[in-house]
């Protein structure tokens, strides 16, 4: 009796491990799926870091234009109050 005793309790053990990696398989299966999300989830990141500095980049110069225009209005007027200027003068001597 004793061998079948042993026999069985292998065997029960046997059925209960079975289950255990079975488990253990899901488990290694859906840690498998997350590590590939993550790694997909990585590469989408990276290409969002990538077209957010592309809009900072045209966001900053979009911003800097009126800045620059500006800059060349005054530079424009004060080229014609000079030469209104030196244009006065040059009558007041060559008068």
């Amino acid at each position: 009796m004793d061998v079948i005793e042993t026999v069985a309790a292998v065997e029960q053990r046997s059925k209960s491990n079975t289950r255990r990696i079975d488990k253990l398989e899901q488990s290694q299966d859906a840690l498998q799926n997350l590590a590939l999300s993550v790694r997909e989830l990585a590469t989408q990141m990276r290409s969002m870091q990538q077209t957010q500095s592309d809009t900072v980049a045209r966001l900053t110069d979009l911003e800097r234009r009126p800045g620059d225009r500006w800059e060349k209005i005054v530079q424009a007027a004060c080229t014609v109050i000079a030469s209104g200027i030196i244009g006065a003068l040059l009558a007041l001597v060559l008068r």
